[in-house]
Formats: structure tokens, C-alpha cells, sequence
């Protein structure tokens, strides 16, 4: 191989890694996103379980609320609020399926979550911003 040959094949392996990079970092903050999310609602819902059973939508999103604040701490509550926005009418069209869900979550309850479910139940709730 010649290396001008080198040097071509050099340079296409640059402009190849640099069209890929990009493309490997997005994919690698969203996997991580993603499992940062898994990881949060394996701990929330459990507790959002144990916070019920829930009489409407309005209730359950509180609770959900509740158990979102419990696990992530208070300082991010306006992301826990956009995060349930809308939980309410969700659960309203199919209430039936949230309970059995919610009773799905209750059998994930383990010794680490208790003391999140206390946390959740004395989580006072600031007025929206």
C-alpha cells in the first residue's frame, strides 16, 4: 500500500468516526436516559402502589406526585409535576386497568421502599408555580 493509499484510507476513517460520533453519543445519552427513567419509576411506582387504592385520576396523579418527590427529593418537583401531567385522565378512561396495575406494583414492594412510602405520606405538595 502506498501511502498516499494510507493517507486516503486515513482520511476516510476520520470522516467515517466523525459522521459516527454524534451518532454514538446521542445513542449513549439516551440509553442512559432511559435507564435513569427505568431505575426512577422501579422505585416510584412501588411506592405510588402503596399510596392507594385511588378513588379518581385526580387522586392517583397526587399520589404519583407524592412518590415521584419521595424517591427524587424535592428540588426537581416542576420536573415531578410535567412528568404526571396528564396521569389523571389516563387513569379515568381505564381506571380498571390503573388498579390493576397499581396491584401489579404493590407485589414489587420491598424493605427499601418503606421507607420511601412514610416519606411520600408526609411529602407536602407546593401550589403550582
Amino acid at each position: 500500500m502506498s501511502s498516499e493509499e494510507a493517507l486516503l484510507i486515513g482520511i476516510i476513517a476520520l470522516v467515517v468516526i466523525a459522521l459516527v460520533s454524534p451518532r454514538l453519543s446521542d445513542y449513549s445519552a439516551k440509553r442512559q436516559a432511559e435507564k435513569k427513567f427505568k431505575n426512577t419509576m422501579r422505585e416510584v411506582l412501588p411506592v405510588w402502589a402503596a399510596l392507594g387504592p385511588f378513588e379518581n385520576g385526580a387522586q392517583s396523579e397526587e399520589a404519583l406526585l407524592r412518590a415521584f418527590i419521595a424517591v427524587r427529593g424535592p428540588d426537581e418537583v416542576e420536573d415531578h409535576r410535567a412528568a404526571v401531567s396528564g396521569h389523571a385522565e389516563i387513569f379515568d378512561s381505564e381506571p380498571e386497568l390503573w388498579e390493576k396495575s397499581r396491584k401489579d406494583a404493590l407485589t414489587l414492594v420491598n424493605n427499601s421502599h418503606h421507607r420511601l412510602i412514610k416519606r411520600a405520606k408526609r411529602v407536602d405538595l407546593p401550589t403550582q408555580s
